[in-house]
């Protein structure tokens, strides 16, 4: 009986072992992923870089053979005093862009993008976070219509 306690002591021991080996391994990568976007140090303008960069990596496909890459804000969003006035017009003059990059998804999301967002209105959404005092202020970002721009121009008209 002596034997297999120490066996059972042996094996767990191994175990935990590994274990703290592999989550330090893991964090390691982590910390060098260039995937993680740093929101107490970098600007809105920053951010809307970052989605641009690398736009194909951690593209997921769906069944229905539609793919997207995404960023998801993971653990605190950022401060609500983030997004400040003098960000807003660089950000309204990048409304138009058509340019590709990652959509954001909230970590309370349960909605999955399917499609690449724009730099326009990856723009538009870090406004409206801007006016609404939380970024991001929807659960996903999304396509906004000719109307809801004119709305955002005559709003900081």
């Amino acid at each position: 009986m002596n034997e297999i306690k120490k066996c059972l002591i042996i094996i767990v021991a191994i175990f935990i072992f590994c274990d703290i080996f592999l989550a330090e391994s893991n964090m390691e990568s982590y910390k060098q992923d260039d995937d993680v976007f740093n929101f107490t140090l970098s600007s809105p303008e920053e951010f809307l870089e970052f989605l641009k960069k690398d736009i194909k990596k951690g593209v997921y496909t769906f069944p229905n053979n539609s793919s997207t890459s995404i960023f998801q804000i993971i653990n605190q969003p950022p401060d609500e005093n983030w997004i400040k006035p003098e960000h807003i017009p660089g950000l309204i003059k990048l409304m138009d862009s058509k340019e590709p990059c990652r959509p954001v998804m909230s970590i309370y999301s349960s909605k999955l993008p399917t499609e690449l967002s724009t730099i326009g209105d990856e723009a538009i959404f870090l406004i409206q976070g801007f006016r609404k005092k939380r970024y991001p202020p929807e659960p996903n970002s999304r396509t906004y219509s000719p109307k809801e721009r004119k709305e955002i121009l005559q709003w900081w008209n």
